[in-house]
């Protein structure tokens, strides 16, 4: 889950609250991340305090929920260097906050107040904009003032020993100025830090983790972005691969509000199996749900005025469901790429006993029969028998190496692989 702060809110009174609300009840381990709603110097010291005494190593930031949550993109430049300089992991809502305030408004006077109006107001451009300008924030290189240093081959190649060659001739060869210095680490010194100044030339900003992506642009821009070199991670949800934009058409006004969420659902048919295909090649990472249920009374609030309409869709309890359905079962996803983790000494002990042949709800195949949550059986034959309160906050650690370790390879390829100097017949690295 999340934490998600009010305007001046303090992320860490935040963070409590929402322990405060969890620890009681919860029937399973969780973590929270937390949400950037606002800033200014001390939401950065707040991060950081997050991260180094409460186990939270990623935090949210909005592009859209303009006058809301929304930062803008100077906000969102600081707060991806804070998270960079932190180890934690930039999660982002990527839709432009302002074009859809002005669409709304254009819609509304054009007296559009359904549900359709939430689609019609967000349509894939905004999306494909935000997540464009979210890679490019969060991937910037690091500016500052600029001072060219060049060493030449000989000081990388060799050192000013040979000046004391007994060989008048050979040590004669090797003068020049400034001289090559005789101290012989001085070469791997340089190296180092030429290396150093390539890898600071090629190194992106902060790894990013786009949430709940419903469109092709967008996800298009994102796989792009990822296969450029970028750290990217990329995530659509249960709802945008198991049903469509269409039913915010449906003339029943509670079932079609009853699928508002943002990004929105998209209207096109084609999307499901797009995002399918997908999540199988990897140019999207993760299925999440971003679970937030509303009765209809709740959604009613909304019923004259689209913008009103609170946003969220269940998914969390069919997420597994959904997935085997329109991936597996459908033969678009191999069942070894459905499965993650692993059954081994010192693994958590978490499992899920998969039957594959059972069916539920929209007619899907596959059901969890039976879960293990530390080591306890929670889910039998398909019945409840947690205990609230048995779960536990599970602290994350910053530097995540699922998250970072591209940084530390880029590290590797520019120390080892990008300079190769050339001198006669020799290479020297």
């Amino acid at each position: 889950d999340f934490a998600l702060p009010q305007k001046e809110e303090s992320l860490i009174e935040a963070y409590h609250k929402w322990r405060a609300w969890a620890d009681p009840k919860v029937c399973c381990d969780y973590a929270l991340h937390v949400g950037v709603t606002w800033w200014n110097n001390k939401v950065p010291q707040e991060m950081a305090q997050l991260t180094r005494e409460h186990g939270v190593n990623s935090f949210k930031m909005f592009l859209a929920y303009k006058d809301l949550w929304q930062l803008n993109d100077e906000e969102l430049l600081e707060a991806f260097k804070a998270c960079k300089e932190i180890g934690a992991l930039a999660q982002v809502h990527a839709e432009n906050g302002d074009i859809i305030k002005e669409n709304s408004k254009k819609l509304l006077a054009l007296g559009i107040t359904g549900p359709e109006g939430h689609e019609m107001s967000r349509p894939e451009e905004v999306e494909a904009e935000a997540t464009m300008r979210a890679c490019v924030l969060a991937n910037q290189r690091k500016q500052g003032c600029v001072v060219f240093g060049e060493p030449i081959a000989a000081s990388l190649g060799t050192d000013g020993t040979h000046y004391w060659h007994k060989c008048w001739r050979h040590a004669a060869a090797f003068v020049m100025g400034p001289p090559l210095r005789p101290d012989p680490t001085t070469p791997n010194y340089l190296m180092d830090l030429l290396a150093k100044y390539i890898m600071r030339c090629s190194q992106v900003g902060c790894p990013l983790y786009i949430c709940k992506m419903s469109g092709k642009p967008a996800v298009e821009i994102a796989s792009c972005k990822r296969r450029r070199g970028d750290v990217v991670f990329t995530e659509t949800i249960a709802a945008a691969i198991g049903t469509d934009g269409t039913h915010y058409f449906n003339p029943c006004w509670s079932h079609a509000a009853a699928h508002v969420t943002s990004p929105p659902l998209r209207r096109d048919p084609t999307t499901k199996d797009f995002l399918i295909n997908c999540l199988n090649t990897g140019d999207l990472q993760t299925t999440g749900t971003d679970n937030c249920t509303f009765s209809a009374s709740q959604k009613a609030i909304g019923k004259d005025d689209f913008t009103k309409i609170p946003n969220g869709v269940n998914g969390v309890e069919d997420r597994m469901s959904v997935l085997w359905e329109k991936g597996v079962v459908s033969g678009k996803m191999d069942a070894c790429r459905f499965v993650a983790g692993r059954i081994a000494v010192g693994s958590d002990a978490d499992i899920v006993i998969w039957n594959p042949h059972a069916t539920r709800g929209m007619e899907v195949h596959g059901t969890a029969d039976f879960v293990i949550s530390g080591g306890k059986v929670v889910v039998e034959d398909g019945e409840l028998k947690c205990v609230a309160g048995a779960g536990k906050f599970v602290a994350t650690l910053p530097f995540s190496p699922a998250v970072y370790s591209p940084y530390r390879k880029q590290r590797q390829d520019s120390r080892y692989s990008s300079i190769v100097v050339k001198s006669g017949s020799e290479s020297h690295y």
